[in-house]
């Protein structure tokens, strides 16, 4: 196999694990974690059963039937001492070439040490990302909130009314770093919520939001629809 399919099926497969381990994390980052986890042994367990089929039970298949007397490349009878001349094809092999081995079951013991290894890889990065869209939303969050005096509310985009939390009697306006909302029907209270621009490269599962209670206390929260 060339080496640039190979470097980049590992790549692949390394982008796979964090799309999927980010996906799970994103419900919650520690709460669905174990999400995460499941889907990254999912994504190990259906990469294993591909390469077993694709490329390791043919090569086995292969090795099966050598018997020591039979070209490799052919299958013509040869002599099975020593090295031989093929008169079918002209290829010339040795007694050991002729002869079954475990290369091929070898070959995929090593395939899933290194896949089990890119996969499980691919969680750390995950929460790195997970992680820091956490604590952009607190920093962004807090900030509008402080500074939501100045800021313009108007009617929202009607595709933030099907949000699940953002509901049809709110105004927003756009904030450094996402969205900020306030209830029209009540004036004079403090920002309801704050919705980042999520930048983590999977869909979320859930949606992020910042808020902060009467006496100024923030958190962030995922909200699922």
């Amino acid at each position: 196999m060339p080496r640039a399919v190979r470097y980049s099926g590992w790549l692949l497969l390394f982008g796979a694990g964090v799309f999927l381990c980010g996906t799970g994390m994103s419900v919650d980052v520690l709460s669905g974690l174990p999400f995460g986890l499941f889907l990254l042994i999912v994504l190990f367990a259906a990469a294993a059963i591909s390469h077993l089929v694709v490329f390791t039970l043919p090569r086995w298949l292969r090795e099966r039937r050598k018997d020591g007397s039979r070209c490799p490349h052919c299958g013509y009878t040869v002599p099975a001492t020593g090295t031989q001349l093929c008169p079918e094809c002209g290829a010339t092999t040795t007694e050991r070439e002729r002869r079954p081995t475990t290369a091929a079951s070898d070959e995929f013991k090593l395939w899933l040490t290194k896949a089990a290894f890119v996969c499980f890889c691919a969680l750390p990065v995950a929460g790195v990302l997970t992680g820091a869209e956490f604590l952009t939303t607190w920093y962004f969050g807090r900030r509008a909130f402080r500074n939501y005096e100045a800021v313009t509310f108007s009617a929202v985009p009607s595709s933030h009314l099907n949000d699940g939390w953002v509901i049809p009697a709110y105004t927003g306006a756009r904030v450094p770093g996402g969205w900020l909302y306030e209830d029209s029907e009540v004036l004079g209270i403090r920002p309801a919520i704050f919705r980042p621009t999520r930048w983590t490269p999977w869909p979320n599962a859930a949606d992020l939001f910042y808020h902060e209670d009467e006496r100024g206390r923030g958190r962030v929260f995922y909200y699922l629809d």
